[in-house]
């Protein structure tokens, strides 16, 4: 009697037909069988069908079959064979139903190891993939246990067995002792730990990771505790870079302002004393002008590095925005302590200005704040010293400002200004005058629109009472709108009445030229008054381009114009390179400023500036308007060098929009 397993070929895993094999040699055991055979079920032929392929059809006939069912899967089948027809006895037939069951338990057996080391073969990946490994420490024997990947992470010899005593080269720089303070712990309450520390590969790398615990407590045997390993060097690595942006600034790499934040709040919370000096570069907005930021950013961080060289140990240095450094001297907060520190300050920015090629940055300002003396909090301090450094700059600059109380009433009452010219532009409390602007023999030919403050209880006060608004840019931007709005308004009224001028001057600041719609802006409001563009003259002041985004601005210059608009370039001569920009701007008239007017006949450099200006622009083509003009000495000297036009109190003082108009008519009429 032969017995044969079929099934289909390579349908079966590896380790499953192995164990076929032991089940063969299971039935010779069981059996009284002269062989055992394992063909496949597309070849077997036994009884004429799935027989023996070895054999002819005549001699084996099938006598049993009995299915291998693993689990709902049919594998294949136990088929008995006998030379000649016989049937099964019950003992046979219980023989084979017993091995068939026990082949079934075989191939399952099999499987399940197989599962087993796919399963451990996976972890092992896992493990690495995660960079995390599993430990066991078993106190009562002193030993740990560590998986392939801890071990590997270790970069120890997977040979080399680890104890409890061990675990300290590992972990130097006092990270051993914790993890025994944590162990201890765990041991004592039962409760697991978790831990970020660092640790030192057998090649003496330094690494960070993460160990999570839990502790085994089994009756009789002594306690475990066992977990998890995780690296954490990327994490952290990203962590430290992370904070070493949040606290460090990119163009110099010193400090920033979130950094000396924190470290003056550590020295007032502890009560210590100390000074702010804050340093800003005058004219640094010149140097970007002329040679772009990336010769700025290069100067920046060369002040940086001198004030590194030149400052105290104990000194703190950050770069706290735009041009300004600040130095925080812990202990120091009188005078005589602050004087001491100067000079290396001082040495440390002439050495930079010095290393400048064009010296177009060559003196600082400086403001001084002390605590607890000035502020007892960080933000105070620094407020107090911000304080002293724009006093600095609004006295000229080059020149060192020490906090005082009056400051802080300044700056509190700047603040109050603000908050009233919001009141009044919600009251619509802020109108127009117009200034005539005639020729010399005093015809009109335009006007500027100057703004004027209705107030509720000074009554109509000039823009020297409000002027803190124009420099902050939502104000400026919001009353720029104001005088747009109500200049092309009025220009439509006067049209329509018959008043005969060439044009309406509205002044524009940096914050308006910023705005991405300001050229949609005045379309808007040109369109729906039905002002002819031409009679808008749009007044800039060369600062424009020093203060704000040069592309913007370049780029808003031209939409504006494209529209139709006229340009002024208001306060010529004052400002940084104004021959260049007078290619820049492409300007139609130049406006000499008033203060080099009112000094004609008094001061012979200003008249001969007023004289070059007045020849350049009729070089150009240009219409000249001087501002200022008071005097009939002005006048004539003005007159007998060309001017085109004259604006000033000797013709008219700004007045409302009636009153401008009933000026003008007489004028015109002549």
């Amino acid at each position: 009697m032969s017995a044969y397993f079929p099934h289909r070929k390579n349908a079966l895993p590896r380790a499953t037909r192995s164990g076929i094999d032991r089940v063969c040699e299971l039935a010779r055991t069981l059996l009284v069988v002269d062989r055992v055979l394992v063909v496949g079920s597309d070849d077997a032929r036994l009884g004429g069908s799935d027989g023996d392929p070895t054999r002819r059809d005549d001699e084996l006939v099938t006598v049993g079959r009995f299915a291998l069912d693993l689990d709902g899967k049919i594998l294949g089948s136990l088929v008995v064979a006998h030379a000649g027809e016989r049937p099964l006895s019950a003992a046979e037939q219980l023989t084979l139903t017993q091995l068939t069951a026990m082949v079934v338990d075989q191939l399952r057996a099999q499987e399940q190891q197989e599962d087993l080391q796919q399963q451990a073969a996976l972890l092992r990946q896992t493990e690495r993939l995660a960079q995390t490994g599993g430990w066991i420490v078993d106190f009562e024997q002193g030993t740990a246990l560590w998986s392939e990947e801890l071990y590997r992470l270790h970069e120890a010899d997977p040979t080399e067995p680890v104890t409890f005593q061990s675990l300290k080269d590992f972990y130097p720089n006092g990270h051993a002792e914790r993890l025994d303070a944590e162990f201890k712990q765990a041991i004592a309450t039962g409760r697991g730990f978790e831990l970020d520390l660092e640790y030192r590969t057998r090649s003496g790398r330094t690494r960070w990771a993460r160990i999570l615990a839990e502790v085994e407590l089994t009756p009789g045997v002594g306690p475990r505790v066992l977990g998890t390993f995780r690296d954490l060097t990327a994490q952290h690595e990203a962590e430290a870079g992370l904070r070493n942006a949040t606290f460090h600034d990119s163009v110099t790499g010193l400090f920033n302002r979130k950094r000396l934040d924190v470290r003056l709040d550590e020295l007032c919370q502890a009560g210590e004393r100390g000074a702010v000096v804050l340093v800003g570069l005058d004219n640094f907005k010149a140097l970007n002008e002329a040679r772009g930021r990336n010769v700025g950013d290069a100067f920046l961080q060369n002040v940086g590095e001198r004030l590194v060289t030149k400052l105290s140990s104990d000194s703190f240095l950050a770069r706290i925005g735009g041009d300004e450094f600040a130095v925080l001297l812990p202990g120091v907060h009188d005078s005589d302590g602050i004087l001491r520190h100067l000079p290396a300050i001082q040495a440390a920015l002439d050495a930079a200005y010095s290393s400048e090629p064009d010296r177009l940055v060559t003196s600082s300002s400086i403001g001084v704040s002390t605590f607890p003396g000035d502020a007892t909090t960080a933000a105070g301090v620094l407020q107090a010293a911000e304080m002293a450094l724009r006093q600095a700059k609004a006295l000229g600059g080059s020149r060192i400002e020490y906090f005082a109380p009056r400051l802080r009433d300044v700056v509190e009452g700047k603040i109050a200004l603000l908050d009233d010219v919001r009141r009044g532009l919600a009251a619509n409390e802020f109108m127009l005058h117009y200034q005539p602007i005639c020729d010399p023999s005093g015809r009109v030919h335009g006007f500027e629109a100057l703004m004027r403050w209705d107030h509720s209880s000074l009554g109509v006060v000039g823009p020297g009472h409000f002027m803190a608004a124009f420099y902050e840019p939502e104000l400026s931007i919001t009353l720029g709108l104001v005088a747009l709005r109500d200049a092309i308004e009025q220009m439509r009224e006067w049209t329509a009445t018959g008043l005969e001028f060439e044009y309406v001057a509205v002044n524009l600041s940096s914050a308006q030229l910023e705005e991405d719609d300001l050229a949609d802006v005045v379309a808007s409001l040109l369109r729906s008054s039905g002002v002819d563009p031409r009679r808008l003259m749009l007044e800039v002041t060369e600062s424009v381009y020093l203060d704000g985004n040069r592309d913007r601005i370049a780029s808003t210059l031209h939409a504006l114009r494209a529209l139709g608009v006229s340009f002024a370039l208001d306060d010529f001569g004052t400002g940084y390179a104004s021959l260049a920009h007078l290619k820049e701007f492409a300007v139609d008239r130049i406006k000499i400023d008033r203060s080099f007017v009112q000094e004609i006949g008094v001061n012979r450099n200003d008249a001969a500036i007023v004289r070059a200006i007045i020849s350049l622009g009729q070089a150009l083509g240009l219409q000249v308007v001087a501002e200022g003009v008071e005097t009939a000495t002005q006048l004539a000297f003005l007159e007998e060098l060309g001017c085109a036009l004259i604006q000033g109190f000797y013709f008219a003082r700004p007045m409302a929009a009636a009153q401008a108009a009933a000026f003008a008519r007489p004028s015109l009429a002549s």
